[in-house]
């Protein structure tokens, strides 16, 4: 059972539109970095890796959400994405 994540990382290909999206839904951007090779490649075992990383945090109106959590976006300059013609067949099953 999950009783509280902190946080969730999602891959997008419009940084800029995902940004806009989340601080629609009250996040508020925190944090901007470029991620490259080691650690991260080692960590995430994509060699040679880079990528844009953005963390949004959740906040009710002027003051930080309790719990925290936040949404970090990564948009991936190297490998390339790659796009997947059955991405709409996604499903969740429980």
């Amino acid at each position: 059972m999950i009783k509280n994540a902190d946080h969730i990382t999602v891959v997008v290909s419009d940084l800029s539109s995902a940004i806009n999206l989340f601080k629609i839904l009250g996040f508020v951007q925190t944090h901007t970095t470029i991620i490259e090779n080691e650690p991260f490649a080692k960590y995430m075992n994509i060699p040679n890796v880079k990528a844009d990383h953005v963390t949004l945090v959740l906040y009710y109106g002027d003051k930080e959400a309790k719990p925290h959590f936040e949404i970090q976006l990564l948009h991936f300059y190297n490998p390339k994405p790659k796009m997947d013609s059955n991405i709409h067949r996604l499903e969740v099953r429980i």
